[in-house]
Parts: C-alpha cells; structure tokens; sequence
C-alpha cells in the first residue's frame, strides 16, 4: 500500500491515466456511454490495419522491382538494336572506301578522309553499344 507522503506526490489524473492504460491493454471489450455499439479490442484493429498496410507495401514493392527489371530489359534491347544499327552504317562505310579504292585508288582525299572518319565513328559506338548492353544484363 501507498503511505501518505507518496499518496500526495502523486498527482490526480495518475489514477485515470492508469485505469487508461489498463483500459487500452485489456482483453475485453468496454461500453462507452458516447458510442451505440460495443468497441472491439484496439490490438484487433490495429492487427488488421497493419496487416492491410504490409499488404500494400508489399505489392508495391514487387511492382517497382517488376517495372525496374522489364526497364532495364528493354533499355538493353534499345542498345543492341541500336548497335546494330550502327553495325549496318559501318558496313556501309567500309563498303564504300573498298568502291573508292577499286575506282581511283583513293585519289579524292577528302572524301576518304569523311568516309573513314565516319566508318570509325560507326565501328565504335556498335562496340560501345553492345558493351554497354552487356553491362546493363548483369
């Protein structure tokens, strides 16, 4: 039991705190005279609340990792297809240094010049492409 002294230290609403605390922790259910029907369990609510936002959470994180992965799938499509492109564009380029050297042994310098600058600058960005295309399936 509680002596005097500490029955005046403690303050008035230390009794109604705890019949609160007790209220909250409690199994059963209680009757408030403001309400109509009976109010569950708080613990109840608050486990099916908790279950709903694990739900959602989850769903949305198997979202993002589905969004990210068909991302990333795609953006490698994108630079293979585009290293083949430029493949094709390099082709192209070599195939028409060999018509020019067949028809003049390379006589027009600035043209070869242009066609070879150009063939290397397709040759390397179908190397780079397709690195990087490597890179982004890992």
């Amino acid at each position: 039991m509680l002596t005097e002294k500490e029955k005046a230290r403690r303050s008035p609403g230390d009794e109604a705190r705890n019949d609160l605390r007790f209220a909250i922790v409690s199994s059963e259910t209680r009757n408030f005279g403001a309400t109509i029907a009976r109010m569950p369990e708080t613990s109840i609510v608050k486990h099916l609340v908790q279950n709903r936002g694990r739900m959602a959470h989850a769903l949305l994180v198997a979202g993002k990792g589905l969004v990210i992965s068909v991302a990333k799938t795609f953006y490698a499509l994108w630079l293979e297809v585009t290293g083949l492109l430029f493949g094709v564009l390099t082709v192209g380029g070599g195939t028409a240094l060999v018509r020019q050297y067949r028809a003049d042994h390379l006589a027009d310098h600035r043209r070869f010049l242009i066609v070879t600058g150009f063939t290397l600058v397709c040759a390397w960005f179908t190397v780079l492409s397709f690195l990087k295309a490597r890179r982004m399936r890992r």
